[in-house]
């Protein structure tokens, strides 16, 4: 056997514990108006790394193996209530995580993936959503609009092994964060004899952001329109439906090398019964 390529044995075993309080003040001010103040914990734990790079040299094996978890602490504030005749919503929060888990490739082209722990990260944000229903015709429409934009960065000290090679990521943005994302949803039913027909259409508007956390690819915007025409009675429901009528074609996810994209446009009918 040459030198180097004995087989080599690693234990390793992990018990974790985690804790996630969560508090929230709700302020009722006025009728059908409230504000809140909320601060929440989450965790995901960690675990173990089986695809490991072929170029793991024996020193190195047990940190690869073994990912830690991370533990997330957010805060946020916002407003529920009526404005100008609307349901609307709007909140804004701040996220700070510790021991940012990130997804690398173990190799280029490499099917598998490891995980490992970049260090810490904030991301923060606005969201707002108002909803309406109009009278039009002898039916009504509802409508929905909804707004998002994000932000964050990795903060001191945080890093990526990928591929054998250590990335400083300290002030490179959290990936997947977008600048704007913008959902318009339209329902309109009105009444055909004794059942209730509907016809519905959304459109999902989104840019800005990066792919990876080492910030060399913009993350793909995109503009994604769905349909959907049916018929419904007291105990069914029978629909004709499309996804991504425009074939929108982008990138969801890269991860060293291998990129995953949106599915193709879909179409199909749907029958629901109900007892």
């Amino acid at each position: 056997m040459c030198a180097g390529s004995e087989v080599a044995e690693v234990e390793a075993s992990r018990s974790e514990t985690f804790y996630t309080p969560t508090l929230t003040l709700r302020w009722n001010f006025a009728d059908a108006q409230n504000a809140y103040l909320r601060f929440a914990t989450g965790y995901r734990s960690g675990g173990f790394n089986t695809n490991l790079p072929p170029t793991t040299i024996r020193s190195e094996l047990e940190t690869a193996l073994l990912y830690d978890a991370e533990y997330g602490y957010n805060y946020e504030g916002g407003w529920k209530g009526r404005l100008f005749g609307f349901n609307a919503e709007a909140a804004v929060f701040y996220t700070w995580t510790d021991n940012v888990q990130v997804v690398s490739a173990p190799a280029a082209g490499a099917r598998g993936f490891v995980l490992s722990n970049a260090g810490d990260a904030h991301v923060y944000g606005f969201e707002a959503e108002a909803r309406r229903t109009f009278a039009v015709g002898p039916g009504s429409l509802v409508t929905r609009l909804a707004y998002s934009t994000l932000g964050g960065e990795y903060e001191e000290g945080a890093s990526l092994l990928t591929q054998g090679v250590t990335v400083d990521l300290e002030g490179n943005e959290v990936p997947r964060l977008r600048d704007y994302q913008v959902t318009a949803n339209l329902l309109y039913r009105q009444p055909i004899g004794m059942l209730q027909g509907f016809v519905g259409v959304s459109g999902q508007f989104a840019d800005g952001g990066y792919d990876t956390p080492t910030n060399v690819d913009a993350y793909e915007g995109y503009a994604l329109y769905d349909a959907r025409l049916g018929l419904e009675g007291d105990h069914w429901r029978f629909s004709l439906f499309g996804r991504n009528l425009t074939d929108e074609q982008y990138v969801l996810n890269a991860v060293s090398g291998n990129e995953f994209s949106t599915p193709p446009p879909v179409y199909a009918a749907e029958l629901t019964l109900r007892y």
